[in-house]
């Protein structure tokens, strides 16, 4: 009991700082062939909120879904709009009679999402 008491006093004596690096909320992110024809590339920003968006419509890294239906009045919709202008997914109307839009991960969404998996918010 003795040594139990010494060892928990000597730890509490060493002061260990903790060192924690910043977590970023955005991961600067290059993206390839663009839709327009250009086939240029873009330097841009992919929040991590949008990461983990692409990854719920893939079904967590599987790809055993790719699809999200966001609510037109919802934040998933305009992040997902915003991944649209980039080409990292595309939105359609759903199918019969379901409200809001349809989105599917492109292949450069994919790539995205994938290089950047596991990153995470604090």
């Amino acid at each position: 009991m003795k040594l139990l008491f010494s060892f928990v006093n000597l730890i509490e004596s060493i002061n260990i700082p903790v060192i924690s690096a910043p977590r970023e909320n955005n991961i600067t992110a290059i993206f390839g062939d663009r839709r327009d024809g250009t086939g240029s590339s873009e330097q841009g920003t992919i929040s991590l909120e949008q990461i983990k968006l692409m990854e719920h419509a893939l079904g967590n890294t599987t790809c055993y879904r790719n699809h999200f239906l966001a609510a037109e009045d919802s934040r998933e919709i305009q992040l997902l709009q915003d991944l649209e202008t980039k080409s990292l997914v595309s939105g359609r109307k759903p199918p019969l009679n379901a409200q809001g839009t349809l989105f599917h991960v492109t292949e450069e969404g994919k790539k995205q999402c994938f290089l950047h998996a596991g990153k995470r918010a604090s």
